[in-house]
Formats: C-alpha cells, sequence, structure tokens
C-alpha cells in the first residue's frame, strides 16, 4: 500500500492493516500491513487495429499519436505541474527544471533575489507547455535556463523563440553551466550573480580534510564473488581479458581484482565477450550473475553455443538478486521463506541452450573451483562455471544462516600481508606491517584460512 493509499485511507476513516511494525511520519504510531486486496480480472477488448503495429497499423496509428501529443501539451498547461513563481512584473526570467528548481530556490532564498525574477518552474518538461510558455517568454527580455546535462530545454527553448519570432534573449551553458555533473546551490548563485550583474557573498561550505582515506564501493565481507575472482586471476592472471556484466561483481573491476576489462549493458558480459574473443583472439572469462543471466544472459549463450564462440562464461549464482534489494529470481531456492514460484535450474538452463561442458562448483571451495578453471582453461568453444554460494546477506537476514566461526590471525607471518592484497576483504585491517580481521565484520567465509595458514577460526565472543 502506497503513503497516498494511507493518506486516503485515514481521510475516509478507515482502518489501515500493516504487515510490519514500522513508522511512517504522517501516522501516528505503529501501523501493520495486511493482505492485498483480490483484483478483478481485467477488461479487454480485442482491437488489432490498435495493438498489432504491422506497418499498416502503425501509419494509422501515427496521427492519433500526434492527437495524443497535443492533448498532453494541454495538460501541461492546464496542470499543477508548471507554475510561474517570483515578481510577474520582472522582464528577467528563468526557466528551470528537474533538481535545478530545488537548487535555485535555495540560491534566491539565500541571496535575498527573489523580487528580481521571475520564475517559470517545469515539472512536467515534455510536451512543453506552449500556451504558460509563450506567455511567460513574451513577458521576458532574457531567459536563464537552468537544467542539468544536456541543454534539451534550452534548445527547445530557442526553437520555440524562433518559430514565434519572440524578442527575448535565451542564454544557458555557459560560464558555470556546463554540461558535467551535477550542479549546485552555490554553481548556480554564482550563474544567477553573472546573470543579475549582482555580488554575492560565498556560499558557506565545510572544509574537507585533506588527505582523507578513500572509500571505494567494495564487495561485502565474505562475498564469494571475491572468492570466485581471487581464483580465477590466480588461474588465468593477466593473460585472459575479462567481459563484466551488471550486478555487485562488477565492483570486481577494482584492485586486487582486476575482474572487469569492459562492460556495455545487461546481458553483455556473454555477446561482448564472445565478439572480442572472435576479434581479438585472446582468451575470454565472462561473468554474469544468477538473476542477470536469466533476464539478458540465456540469449547471448545460445549465440555463442550456435557461432562456436572461444569463451569461459563463469555464471556467479548467488541465490538472490542481491545489487537492487534481494528480489527474487527464477533461480531463488522455492523453499525460502516467503517463496512462491516454481524454481529453475541454471544447470539444466545450461543444457538446453546446447553447451557440453560445464561444471558446478561451491565458491568457497577453492580446491574444486581451482580445479574446474584449470580444467576449463584447456578446453575450447563455449564452457560454462557456476559458482554456487548464496549472498552473505542474503543468507543472513533472509535465510537466517550465521556462521558461528570468524577468522583471526594469531601470529603476524609475511603470508597474512600476501592475503590481505589478495583478496581486499574489508573485514580485514592493515596497520603498518600488521593484519587483523574485525570479528563484527567478519562473515565467516574462511576464504582467508584457504589462502594463507597464518589466518586461523575461532569462535565469536559475541552472537
Amino acid at each position: 500500500m502506497t503513503c497516498d493509499a494511507l493518506l486516503l485511507a485515514r481521510r475516509l476513516e478507515q482502518p489501515v492493516m500493516l504487515r510490519t511494525t514500522t513508522r511512517i511520519n504522517h501516522l501516528r504510531g505503529p501501523v501493520r500491513f495486511g493482505a492485498l486486496a483480490a483484483r478483478a480480472p481485467a477488461a479487454y477488448a480485442k482491437n488489432p487495429q490498435r495493438f498489432v503495429p504491422v506497418p499498416a497499423v502503425a501509419r494509422a496509428r501515427h496521427p492519433v499519436l500526434l492527437e495524443k501529443l497535443v492533448l498532453a501539451g494541454e495538460e501541461a498547461d492546464a496542470g499543477p505541474w508548471n507554475r510561474i513563481l517570483g515578481n510577474q512584473d520582472s522582464r528577467l526570467g528563468i526557466l528551470a527544471s528537474g533538481t535545478a528548481r530545488n537548487y535555485l530556490a535555495d540560491a534566491l532564498a539565500l541571496s535575498g533575489w527573489q523580487e528580481k525574477v521571475k520564475t517559470l518552474e517545469l515539472g512536467m518538461s515534455w510536451p512543453l507547455p506552449e500556451k504558460l510558455l509563450g506567455a511567460f517568454l513574451g513577458s521576458c527580455d532574457t531567459v536563464l535556463v537552468l537544467e542539468e546535462l544536456e541543454p534539451l530545454l534550452e534548445n527547445e527553448t530557442r526553437a520555440f523563440v524562433h518559430r514565434r519570432g519572440l524578442n527575448v534573449a535565451v542564454s544557458g551553458k555557459i560560464g558555470p553551466l556546463t554540461r558535467q555533473g551535477e550542479y549546485s546551490t552555490s554553481l548556480v548563485l554564482e550563474a544567477l550573480a553573472a546573470y543579475l550583474g549582482e555580488q554575492h557573498a560565498p556560499v558557506r561550505h565545510t572544509p574537507l580534510q585533506p588527505d582523507l582515506p578513500q572509500r571505494p564501493p567494495l564487495l561485502c565481507a565474505g562475498c564469494a564473488h571475491r572468492a570466485v575472482f581471487a581464483a580465477v586471476r590466480e588461474v588465468f592472471g593477466d593473460e585472459a581479458c575479462y567481459s563484466s556484466d551488471i550486478g555487485c561483481y562488477t565492483l570486481g573491476m577494482l584492485p586486487p581484482m582486476h575482474m572487469a576489462d569492459f562492460l556495455f549493458c545487461m546481458g553483455s558480459s556473454v555477446s561482448a565477450g564472445s565478439g572480442f574473443a572472435k576479434a581479438a583472439r585472446k582468451p575470454v572469462v565472462a561473468f554474469i550473475g544468477d538473476s542477470t543471466f536469466f533476464h539478458s544472459g540465456i540469449t547471448g549463450l545460445i549465440n555463442a553455443v550456435f557461432n562456436k564462440h572461444n569463451l569461459l562464461l563463469v555464471i556467479l549464482d548467488n541465490g538472490t538478486t542481491a545489487m537492487t534489494g534481494h528480489q527474487p529470481n527464477p533461480g531463488v531456492d522455492a523453499a525460502a521463506p516467503g517463496a512462491d514460484h516454481v524454481q529453475l535450474d541454471i544447470e539444466a538452463v545450461v543444457r538446453g541452450c546446447g553447451v557440453r561442458r560445464y561444471a558446478t562448483v561451491k565458491a568457497y571451495n577453492r580446491k574444486k573451483l581451482l580445479r574446474a578453471l584449470a580444467d576449463m582453461k584447456t578446453l575450447d568453444g563455449v564452457r560454462v562455471i557456476i559458482a554456487r554460494e548464496p549472498c552473505v546477506l542474503y543468507a543472513r537476514r533472509a535465510l537466517k544462516k550465521s556462521a558461528p566461526l570468524a577468522a583471526h590471525v594469531p601470529t603476524q607471518t609475511p603470508e597474512a600481508m600476501i592475503a590481505l592484497e589478495r583478496l581486499g576483504c574489508p573485514a580485514m585491517r592493515r596497520e603498518d606491517d600488521y593484519v587483523a580481521v574485525s570479528e563484527s565484520q567478519c562473515a565467516g567465509c574462511m576464504l582467508c584460512l584457504q589462502l594463507s595458514p597464518a589466518f586461523k577460526s575461532r569462535k565469536r565472543s559475541r552472537p
């Protein structure tokens, strides 16, 4: 149930049942979500002349599309999303869309220049509200366009002014208003001061501390992807090219793994990797997650088999859609709590795609994983390794699995530093030549124990 629905229920004085005890700011006290109401079957009337866009139908539907755009433009003119603010008598206009409207509001409030300009805020920027825009531009001598990144609104406004023969100067991507990165209140304030010919006091910023350590995004402590990447690097090193895909494992591009050389779109690890192997004739190892494989990888795999491409595809099966919040996918364990679906077996799908050389291994079983990688390295054609281990966060939160043991370094040896540098696990820390493991961060995967004799396991001091 959405927040809007909750508000509506309160206005109608209807009881609202929510399943989990959670607090929502505009409601008093805890509320509980209930089951979704059953939906009536959707009404549908056959109309192939609308819904089957063969060329003859598409030609007939195009005028209808143009009519709908006209109606949408009228809605933009009359709706509440677009509004003119500020001094209605000012001849200095500002046209703002997107988050630039927020920066503009802050800049005007800080400077006290609200009465010097009038602003047309576009909450619905396409189609343009032509009546409103025409009246606004016609009442201005100059207009400053504020929008982030590409000058789409600026160019459309310039074209609109030309078509209407309006006598108004339009400016936009000049000075601090670039096509690079995000705007800010201080940047908009600087542009506004230049536009108005005003001086302004600089916006106060909390200075950054010098030489702060970098905090790049990392794979979680205990992530099985790290185990796979470490094994692949040991077997293939820099000899192979690594085709990545969209998921948590894309972070494998960072040191010390260096497991991503190119990425184009979801599912491209297989298809782009196949093309690269064909053109460059170099070994290619492609990585794809289980949910991405079901979403976009199967067709690429079929194409690779059909065209006899030469690559090793590693399917990182962590049993969930980890990157975006543990949404279910066709491979999620049907016995998992809350699951209500048919589970598809990735290995069976791989066989069905025509792959003859494949292996399924546990990602944390370093010896078997290294052996499978070494075997696949000696072969040609399409090969697949399914590295299976549940996402450590999903296992802890949804499957209620926790590791009773944690790793530690009882005696400092050179092997401890080697393991830290090869794994880059965030549960490890380095102080000069000293290596330690944070028990609270350690997920208990024990990969470090398999990699270095300096690491040992011990029972956690607290649950």
